[in-house]
């Protein structure tokens, strides 16, 4: 048991590190290992008080893990959400009325007409 807990926490750590690189494809493959440790873990197995200990020690870094887990994706949709407003801005201009409403400014395309 002592081997299955060791292999779990060493893969959350591995977790942890991955999350504050952004290294999204090496969080993919922990994630694989971690359900097969979790699934060969038997709550039944864990006889002795240290184990008991260890498993809550795993918890409570499983939810650093979450923590971390929800921050990226906040960043994540923050750059997105940013993006977006930088692409709008390069495709279309409002301005507000003298009555402060908003009104789209139709940009036309310029074109230069050769003479010879």
């Amino acid at each position: 048991m002592a081997d299955t807990l060791d292999q779990i926490k060493a893969l959350l750590d591995r977790e942890r590190n991955a999350l504050l690189q952004g290294d999204h494809n090496k969080l993919s493959e922990i994630t694989d290992e971690l359900e097969a440790a979790f699934s060969g873990l038997s709550m039944d197995a864990l006889t002795e008080d240290d184990d008991k200990k260890r498993l809550l020690n795993i918890k409570d870094i499983a939810k650093r893990n979450a923590q971390l887990f929800d921050a990226a994706k906040m960043g994540i949709l923050t750059a997105r959400d940013k993006l977006t407003l930088i692409k709008r801005a390069c495709s279309e201009l409002n301005t507000y009325t003298v009555d402060g409403d908003m009104k789209d400014v139709i940009v036309g395309t310029s074109s230069v007409e050769k003479r010879a």
